[in-house]
């Protein structure tokens, strides 16, 4: 397995290597290269691009240990080759589990590989570089240390995956919740607690204050108008479901929907 997460590190490193040569890397890979630069020079974490500081996006700081890369200079391609290892360490991670569970050598070998091909994490790794893709490297590692019992590692594993984003406690929550219900019921809990307030806290309260136009930029950019026409498609469905509810032997036209006070959203339903 460890071949194969080999391969797999090397193969996609290259690609991405030969895309942000060719200048095909997207913005997300600039920003994050610039942040390590800046770490690396002991500068401000702000960005030139998006014109805001680093927590004004996201709640990363474990960016911040990307410093050396920037440091030496080697921001740019090294993020793409970290980003690289830790997906591929994925696959062995998952063996690991898989064997810690009782599986046989070959069937706990198929989900690690079937990781390694899976078209969702190679696109992940050839689209840009995010931090929170070590996340999943640090979800299985916390499970392995969960079941092996070794505390320490389980809360290394947990604190650091969640200053890669904002919204990762809700993950490891879960996490604790299947704790508590496989019987590791004081760990569990205290891990569901933590990381759901942690998300709370960061989502609701720190984020919205330290940049407030962010919150506002990103409520246009992802919600709009969605509130008033997820609303007309409601009231849409409603009548249909009360128009074939109806006596079909004395069903009239339904007549035209249209959203007002805006013509972006048209709904017409007709005759069958």
């Amino acid at each position: 397995m460890w071949y194969a997460a080999a391969l797999y590190a090397a193969v996609l490193t290259t690609f991405t290597w030969v895309r942000y040569e060719a200048f095909l890397t997207e913005s997300d890979h600039a920003v994050f290269a610039q942040f390590t630069w800046l770490f690396g020079t002991l500068s401000a974490p702000f960005s030139s691009i998006t014109l805001r500081p680093m927590l004004a996006d996201h709640w990363e700081p474990a960016v911040a240990l990307l410093a050396p890369l920037g440091a030496i200079g080697a921001g740019p391609v090294g993020i793409l080759l970290l980003q690289a290892l830790a997906l591929a360490l994925v696959a062995p991670l998952l063996l690991r589990l898989a064997r810690q569970f009782g599986a046989s050598s070959w069937s706990a070998a198929i989900v690690p590989l079937l990781w390694l091909v899976s078209p969702v994490v190679v696109k992940a790794n050839l689209w840009d570089f995010h931090p929170d893709a070590f996340v999943a490297a640090l979800l299985v590692l916390a499970v392995v240390a969960a079941k092996a019992e070794q505390s320490w590692l389980l809360i290394g594993a947990v604190a650091l995956a969640c200053g890669l984003k904002e919204d990762v406690g809700l993950t490891f929550a879960a996490l604790g919740l299947v704790l508590v219900w496989n019987g590791q019921r004081r760990v569990g809990a205290i891990l569901a607690i933590s990381t759901a307030t942690l998300a709370v806290f960061l989502n609701g309260i720190l984020l919205p204050r330290l940049w407030p136009s962010t919150r506002d930029h990103y409520t246009e950019r992802f919600v709009g108008d969605q509130a008033f026409r997820t609303r007309v498609l409601l009231d849409a469905v409603a009548l249909a479901a009360e128009y074939a509810a109806s006596d079909l032997s004395t069903r009239e036209p339904l007549s035209e929907i249209r959203a007002e006070p805006s013509d972006e959203l048209t709904l017409f339903v007709g005759d069958d």
